[in-house]
């Protein structure tokens, strides 16, 4: 039994309803905290229904409005646990929070202890990457930027340690969060750490309830800057102070989005420049350079560019920069295999024991490139990431919707039956397009990966593919910053999730029982 104990503390301000399902997440811990402080500042007091009659609470009513800062330094002051965990009234915990917290500061003695961001819609969640930290100079470096998965719902900090800081910033309307984590940095603070399996759902579901708004944001913004002007560089100033003109200013944040288009599409160009004029040099070396040894044939919107991205850094894997599309599209296949050579590197600048492997997602989907595959690369072992069906249709819809190959609203782009336009519901679909590859599986050259898995914890992942080709397992990716991850900021419709959620209920019992293994999904 743990000595540890944890006091949360939970700001709240006339939001009963949100903060019942916030104490529910707390209620339910798997590792019980020692005491909850609810530092209400709001207008009305909360009712005493709210508790559940829970002795462990601790209700405080603080002066009306006196700020989020204000109301968690109370806290801060009345706490007794030896780790102060915060929690906000609108955000809610996963079970394993705290106990995956108290593994982290058994294991590394931490002064402070992030967690990881859910985002939690209507109807859904999805996950936001947050930075783990290497070096708290380029952490340091980040938090002065941009917030790298920092919050006042996923920070434990030792209690002795924040007597010895200032606390919360009250100066600060936004961003005060970060600002304690900059502070304790900048105090000589060395064991800040990130806790990569402990949750917290961020909720944008809470419409009409959110007490921050844009000149709050905006008043966040420019304080933040004044308070840390002397330490920041030019480039940090410049995006701090483009970041208050944006939420101040329409017309500027008009003029940043076209320049953010702008600066897209001249990489674009460059990117097909560079191929082209490559290419000529590329087809005259073919016949020296290798096939690979390994293909990652899936899916769409699963996490292949991250997977690849970070298999290209182990020193024995070589990988295609980009999707090749060789084998799922006529019109490449056509150019036979020494167009398909040219995109690798040269055999002989490929050690022994070294692999050449490619990525291109739409392997899987399209069965034609599963004949062409055990045609032509009979000895390559594949690799395929599996996502839920209903976020990956959800996440798919977005990018076209993005690239602007997407017209019609979320929930009759779903349920559209012209399904070789919006594939979204048929490439989730996925045992059928693994049957394509069954002697694959029989020869265990076939690898299945959770998107969910790798993408909470990716090392552990990594180990499984770096075993599964034969390389060095004992390897550490050096960077785990996701690539090419959506960003959608727009609310799902519940119905949405719950129409896809319905739609794919039979297929993944069907997937689960020829796999032997359940996702669940």
């Amino acid at each position: 039994m743990s000595k540890t104990k944890f006091s949360v503390v939970i700001p709240t301000c006339d939001r009963p309803l949100l903060l019942k399902k916030t104490l529910q997440s707390v209620f339910s811990q798997s590792f019980f905290p020692y005491e909850i402080l609810i530092i209400d500042n709001g207008n009305k007091p909360v009712g005493k229904k709210v508790f559940n009659g829970n002795k462990r609470i601790r209700y405080i009513r603080a002066l009306p409005r006196i700020g989020v800062a204000q109301a968690r330094n109370t806290g801060i002051c009345l706490a007794k646990g030896d780790y102060i965990a915060f929690l906000d009234d609108d955000d809610i915990w996963d079970k394993d929070y705290l106990k995956e917290m108290l593994d982290v500061i058994n294991k590394t003695g931490a002064t402070v202890v992030l967690g990881s961001v859910k985002i939690l819609e209507t109807g859904g969640v999805w996950w936001i990457r947050s930075e783990p930290i290497k070096s708290l100079e380029k952490f340091k470096y980040r938090l002065l930027r941009t917030n790298p998965g920092t919050m006042g719902s996923n920070t434990v900090v030792k209690r002795e340690s924040i007597f010895k800081s200032s606390g919360f910033d009250p100066f600060l309307t936004t961003g005060e969060d970060r600002a304690l984590v900059l502070d304790f940095i900048l105090n000589g603070s060395l064991n800040i750490v990130r806790a990569e399996k402990a949750f917290v759902y961020y909720r944008t579901d809470t419409k009409g309830e959110k007490l921050s708004n844009d000149a709050n944001f905006a008043k966040g913004k420019i304080r933040f800057l004044v308070k840390y002007w002397k330490i920041m560089d030019f480039p940090t100033r410049l995006k701090n102070l483009l970041g208050y003109l944006k939420l101040k200013n329409k017309k500027v944040a008009g003029i940043a989005r076209t320049w953010g288009k702008i600066t897209g599409k001249v990489r674009v160009i460059k990117d097909k420049m560079y191929r082209y004029l490559a290419m000529p040099y590329r087809m005259a070396t073919a016949k020296r350079r290798a096939l690979p040894d390994f293909l990652i044939i899936g899916i769409t919107k699963g996490g292949t560019t991250s997977l690849n991205y970070f298999l290209s850094l182990h020193p024995q894997i070589h990988t295609a920069p980009q999707e090749v599309h060789y084998f799922d599209r006529d019109s490449n296949y056509k150019k036979g295999e020494l167009w398909y050579r040219s995109h690798f590197p040269f055999a002989s600048a490929i050690n022994p024991g070294d692999l050449v492997g490619e990525k291109t997602p739409d392997y899987l989907f399209f069965s034609k490139a599963s004949k062409r595959i055990q045609k032509d690369l009979p000895n390559a072992k594949l690799i395929c990431l599996l996502r839920n069906p209903t976020d990956r249709a959800i996440s798919n819809y977005f990018m076209r919707l993005r690239q602007k190959h997407e017209h019609l609203p979320i929930m009759e782009a779903m349920t559209t039956d012209k399904l070789e336009w919006r594939p979204y519901k048929s490439r989730g679909l996925y045992l059928k397009q693994l049957q394509s590859y069954k002697s694959y599986l029989k020869n265990n050259r076939l690898l299945i990966l959770s998107s969910e898995d790798f993408l909470a914890d990716p090392q552990n992942t990594l180990k499984q593919v770096f075993r599964f080709l034969g390389v060095d397992e004992t390897f550490k990716c050096p960077d785990f910053k996701y690539r090419n991850v959506g960003k959608n900021k727009n609310q799902v419709p519940r119905e949405v999730y719950e129409y896809l959620n319905d739609y794919f209920k039979l297929p993944n019992r069907r997937l689960y029982k020829y796999l032997h293994r359940d996702f669940g999904w």
